[in-house]
């Protein structure tokens, strides 16, 4: 096989996967911003966020499973309305988490969105050390995950770069040796 020509493949079809990759990294992502980032509770909040459906949004508290603060409709894929900080919320960090049903026909990429809101204590200030939202033994089992990674998983990715390694190895010992055969057969040729 001609090595210009195995070159010339090899830089096409690098190219292909770059072009494909610049393609994904340009989907505009559903986003969420809650101002002020520090609250209060009782405290309104104003979200504001871009790229998502006609559908209407539903904003919970603390978690997809959160309590639901509000529905905001969005219009022309923008997000814009309040929510308030439940008044019994102790102070902490907290997620504001944005859902929505897709819509026929179109793809809403980032759903469900987040925001991060810090509920102050009583003097205005963050309360350093606090527990970061609520108690997670309230969540629904099947959104809690408890399992961490084990040995199996380090293995397998090891083994996978193990593998591209060489393969990566092999890949250019044989462009090599096409290489030098083909230098080969030039200087023996003339």
């Amino acid at each position: 096989m001609n090595p210009k020509l195995v070159r010339t493949g090899l830089f096409a079809a690098v190219a292909l996967v770059a072009l494909a990759a610049t393609a994904w990294a340009c989907v505009p992502v559903a986003t969420l911003e809650a101002t002020p980032g520090q609250a209060s509770p009782g405290d309104e909040i104003t979200v504001n966020g871009r790229f998502y459906n006609a559908n209407d949004v539903t904003l919970h508290w603390d978690g997809l499973d959160g309590r639901v603060l509000g529905t905001v409709t969005p219009e022309n894929r923008l997000l814009e309305g309040t929510v308030r900080v439940p008044s019994d919320t102790a102070p902490g960090n907290y997620t504001l988490v944005a859902t929505q049903e897709s819509e026929d026909g179109s793809t809403t990429w980032g759903i469900p969105s987040r925001a991060l809101v810090t509920v102050v204590g009583e003097g205005g200030e963050p309360v350093l050390g606090a527990a970061v939202g609520a108690d997670a033994s309230e969540r629904a089992p099947e959104l809690m995950q408890t399992e961490s990674v084990g040995a199996g998983e380090f293995v397998l990715v090891a083994l996978g770069i193990t593998g591209f390694v060489l393969f990566a190895a092999g890949a250019a010992a044989l462009m090599a040796g096409r290489s030098r055969r083909a230098v080969a057969e030039t200087a023996t040729s003339e």
